[in-house]
């Protein structure tokens, strides 16, 4: 048996690493997932501090960047089916065998929160500019994929369509959702909007907003610096 799930393997790749135990290969797996998810985690909370401190996070991370040894990861939002849940898994583990993990679910905090972050800066402009239409670009959980599991970018879109004040409609071009009622981007006019909230950078996606951002800059949410 083993012989032959090597061999199915080795038709698809020529590089396999092996373990004798099952356990050692899903720990390895669970612990990538939560070292991205805290990297990713660090990295949304200096932006967040530098959006309280009312400095520019890329430039700062600019200036970081020209040191050697820095390690630069991107801030993000982070969703589907492994990030947001394998910390979880480990840190439960880990308490049935009585170790109680202080590090583990940081990043989960963080992230998590980066939603509601969003959500507090687009009501600003929303509020301060009178804004009645805005458009959501990307609801799935991550660039160039169609997967919205545990997407915080649907969860956005999901919370300013609940506000009756508002006119909310999304834009995802890999997203087949006809319950989501996502409008096409071929006949899509984001003049007709008065603030486009950049969520996931989609190449085709990118593609359509930086040819409306060179006229339109102003109505442009972009908080993650897509199109710079």
């Amino acid at each position: 048996m083993k012989n032959t799930i090597l061999k199915v393997y080795k038709s698809i790749t020529p590089k396999i690493v092996l373990t004798n135990l099952i356990e050692e290969a899903e720990t390895s797996k669970v612990i990538e997932n939560i070292q991205r998810d805290i990297n990713i985690a660090f990295m949304n909370e200096i932006m967040m501090i530098c959006d309280r401190l009312n400095i520019n996070f890329h430039n700062v991370i600019k200036l970081a960047s020209t040191k050697w040894n820095f390690l630069n990861f991107a801030p993000g939002l982070v969703g589907g089916h492994c990030l947001p849940v394998d910390p979880y898994y480990l840190y439960d583990l880990s308490k049935k065998r009585k170790y109680d993990s202080k590090f583990i679910l940081a990043g989960r905090n963080v992230n998590n929160n980066v939603k509601n972050f969003i959500i507090t800066k687009v009501n600003n402009i929303i509020k301060l500019k009178k804004l009645k239409k805005i458009i959501i670009a990307g609801i799935s959980f991550k660039k160039n994929v169609s997967d919205i599991r545990n997407s915080l970018s649907l969860s956005i879109f999901k919370y300013f369509k609940k506000n009756k004040s508002l006119k909310v409609d999304a834009v995802d071009p890999l997203v087949n959702n006809r319950k989501l009622k996502l409008k096409d981007i071929k006949n899509l006019k984001f003049e007709n909007y008065n603030l486009v909230v950049f969520l996931v950078n989609h190449d085709i996606l990118s593609k359509s907003l930086k040819k409306f951002k060179k006229k339109h800059k102003e109505k442009i949410f972009d908080i993650f610096k897509f199109l710079n």
